[in-house]
């Protein structure tokens, strides 16, 4: 039972900022130049305390009933993109539709339904806005990447690679000339702790499979066989990795530490971030916690892995990275479970990383660009 990756962002946010101006002597953070590649290193967030942005107290748009069917009865939402008029497109996984809502919430209009034909969908899993209000869906058991435009109409679709050189591959996102983000794993499991490596490649319809942009460490796993019994899953507190697709380049996040590095569409290292951090230890609470919450959830599969993990020492830096529509890079720091609030800290291409306290009862969405619309300056 492999456990759900969509990315949305918890309590607390870090707005990690990266820009290409000149460095302030008197700002928390330094830059230095090493072979070609920008190493910006961050001491503490550029905003003091009571300059945050907050969240703002009421919601700007509400979608969804619990009944009433209709478009508005939503099931297995998997994403949802902003277009330039501020209309709304969801994934509803549960009809294998795209449905699109105007600013105000009304509903405007619906695309696809279950079926592998053309403009249908088993399991689409993310939504990328691309030129305009052209809008790409990837789906992940037909393995492609369907097109519509913002009136809902069907443009066409592409097949993207399943498997290379033997391993599994996932489309991951799109860069701005059309060709696709893949990650792949060899998929190798061996008994206990293990972490893959995750290769990342480039793929354009026409020309196929461009290049490998890199072997980077993938995601930490536990796997368990017993006779006939045998179970997977993401390892308790495990370590992982966060390729995204953004422009002309790609921002990848590994939260052993807290950093990201910024390579171009080609696989060229252009820029690392970091941030000084102390990872939070995992304590007997958090055990307890986490053991009750996993047993809660699917009993008979976690009981019989727990006494064969260890778990570790100290949690990962963060737990979720995304890029918005500005190309500012948001990097959820990780907590501890339980009703706390968090932090996201945003860092822009320039110097500098912003904090954003995120109560423990909201989430932001994964689609980046509503996430500044949640947001407003002290005060306002």
């Amino acid at each position: 039972m492999k456990q759900d990756r969509t990315p949305f962002l918890g309590p607390f946010l870090v707005a990690m900022i990266a820009t290409c101006g000149e460095e302030a002597p008197e700002a928390p953070f330094t830059v230095r130049d090493s072979a070609g590649i920008r190493i910006i290193e961050n001491r503490e967030p550029t905003w003091g305390e009571g300059e945050e942005w907050q969240i703002h107290p009421e919601p700007a748009l509400e979608l969804g009933t619990v009944e009433g069917g209709g478009p508005f009865e939503l099931y297995g939402v998997a994403d949802a993109v902003r277009l330039g008029d501020s209309s709304v497109v969801v994934i509803n996984g549960g009809s294998g539709e795209l449905r699109c809502f105007g600013p105000e919430g009304t509903f405007l209009w619906s695309v696809g339904n279950m079926g592998e034909g053309p403009g249908e969908f088993l399991v689409p899993v993310w939504l990328q806005r691309m030129g305009g209000d052209t809008v790409a869906a990837y789906d992940f058991r037909l393995w492609r990447v369907s097109v519509v435009d913002g009136s809902g109409n069907f443009l066409g679709s592409y097949q993207v690679p399943h498997e290379l050189d033997g391993q599994r591959v996932a489309a991951i996102g799109l860069f701005s000339d059309g060709s696709v983000l893949l990650q792949a794993d060899a998929g190798i499991r061996s008994q206990g702790k293990y972490r893959d490596t995750l290769n990342i490649f480039r793929f354009t319809e026409d020309r196929g499979v461009v290049a490998s942009l890199g072997r980077f460490p993938g995601w930490e796993e536990f796997f368990w066989s017993q006779g006939n019994t045998r179970g997977l899953a993401d390892h308790p507190f495990g370590l992982g990795s966060f390729p995204i697709a953004h422009g002309d380049r790609f921002v990848l996040g590994i939260n052993d530490e807290f950093s990201f590095a910024d390579y171009t569409k080609d696989g060229a290292l252009r820029r690392v971030v970091r941030r000084e951090h102390t990872n939070l230890p995992v304590t007997p609470e958090d055990v307890v916690r986490y053991r009750e919450r996993q047993l809660e959830i699917a009993m008979e599969f976690w009981e019989p892995l727990f006494p064969h993990i260890t778990f570790p020492q100290v949690m990962p830096a963060y737990k979720r990275l995304l890029v918005d529509t500005e190309g500012a890079v948001w990097v959820e720091e990780y907590r501890r479970l339980g009703p706390v609030n968090t932090n996201i800290h945003v860092v822009h291409w320039g110097h500098g990383n912003h904090r954003v306290p995120i109560p423990s009862n909201r989430r932001l969405p994964a689609a980046p660009a509503w996430q500044r619309e949640y947001l407003q300056p002290p005060g306002a």
